[in-house]
């Protein structure tokens, strides 16, 4: 048996502690069976009071990421959430395809680099990895940046 008697009640205790996006509330009202009809009405009452809002929550999603992940991994996260694809693709471009520079300083950090000009090859590959799991689609390039930079300092 639910805590909650209706679904209206259920979300309503879910968005008081944090934002979902509709397809998230949709998702945990189903786990939790509660009658589609009377989920879609809650839904519906909620968008029209404005607690719920896809563009709002996609937006504090991208700023919250935005720096020190990359585009490919901050759509697939929107995608975990739930997002509808015409959200996604209409914020992504304000995505910062370019990593800021605390990136290129705990790569430094991690693989004990003081020059990337004098990087052993196994060692480039593990940063041009590194800054690919972060989710940036030019990892390769980003790395080219970063060596110009400090054969520019160095």
């Amino acid at each position: 048996m639910n805590k909650y008697d209706n679904p209206r009640d259920y979300i309503l205790y879910l968005l008081g502690r944090k934002d979902y996006s509709k397809g998230e509330l949709l998702n945990k009202a189903k786990l939790k069976n509660y009658d589609e009809t009377e989920t879609q009405k809650a839904i519906t009452e909620f968008i029209e009071k404005k607690y719920i809002d896809d563009d709002r929550y996609c937006e504090n999603l991208i700023y919250q990421f935005s720096g020190q992940k990359g585009p490919n991994w901050i759509k697939q996260k929107l995608a975990q959430k739930r997002l509808p694809r015409e959200i996604i693709e209409k914020y992504i471009n304000q995505i910062n395809s370019k990593p800021d520079d605390s990136i290129k300083q705990k790569a430094m950090q991690k693989y004990k680099i003081k020059n990337f000009n004098e990087v052993d090859y196994p060692t480039k590959a593990k940063v041009i990895a590194f800054i690919s799991r972060l989710g940036y689609p030019n990892s390769f390039q980003i790395y080219e940046t970063w060596e110009k930079e400090s054969s520019n300092s160095g």
